[in-house]
């Protein structure tokens, strides 16, 4: 009797002390993992001249907050990002499923030449994939699909698009009923911007409105069957 309650008391002390330890594990590891990612994910993102740029200030088993992180392109491009964070529940988590994504800034540079060689290779690789692709089957998913994003709620505070020609500055928000885009554009030569509405519904109505100085320059809408 005596042996057996020796036993039971060692295996009871082990439980809890198993226990603890894999708490503190738990506790301890988004904190082992985001020092991790802040080391390593630089060199993997960017060239080494000149390199990524990233802070990951908290990552926790429901949150992630990226300070941080600019982008040098291969082409001259420079993306940046502020203040990203995204919340998930693990439950949903495991079915690649997340609860919302809040961005406060992201900035997009574009040199002249990056466009240039971009709109070239599109030119002349356009004959050849409408050729390839003429006789292939082309699978469009439903509309009801377009918004069934991984995310309840994607919001961008502010977008900074910059290129030599134009530059625009927009918000954006996206959810499971509607995508949309607002804000102003501003093309070189013109003395005052433009303000962009761009709206999609789940319902696959859609909507488009431009002006200038409060004055209506084009309105359409439609439906995405």
């Amino acid at each position: 009797m005596t042996q057996g309650l020796r036993w039971l008391r060692i295996s009871a002390i082990s439980i809890v002390v198993t226990t603890v330890l894999l708490a503190l594990l738990l506790t301890a590891l988004p904190g082992f993992l985001k020092s991790a990612l802040n080391r390593w994910l630089p060199p993997l993102l960017g060239s080494s001249e000149p390199p990524a740029t990233l802070h990951l200030d908290q990552l926790s088993w429901r949150h992630l907050h990226l300070q941080q992180l600019q982008l040098n392109l291969p082409d001259g491009s420079q993306l940046q990002l502020h203040n990203l964070h995204l919340n998930w529940h693990l439950s949903e988590l495991l079915h690649g499923r997340l609860q919302n994504l809040h961005l406060e800034e992201l900035h997009l540079r574009l040199p002249a030449p990056s466009a240039e060689k971009l709109a070239k290779a599109a030119a002349a690789n356009a004959g050849e994939a409408v050729r390839e692709q003429f006789n292939q089957a082309i699978s469009i998913p439903p509309f009801s699909q377009w918004l069934q994003l991984p995310l309840q709620q994607l919001q961008i505070d502010r977008i900074l698009l910059q290129h030599p020609a134009a530059s625009a500055t927009l918000q954006a928000s996206v959810n499971q009923q509607q995508w949309r885009v607002q804000g102003d554009l501003q093309l070189t030569g013109l003395s005052s911007p433009w303000q962009l509405e761009l709206q999609l519904q789940s319902s696959g109505q859609w909507l488009l409105l431009l002006a200038e100085q409060s004055q209506l320059l084009l309105q359409q809408y439609g439906m995405v069957e």
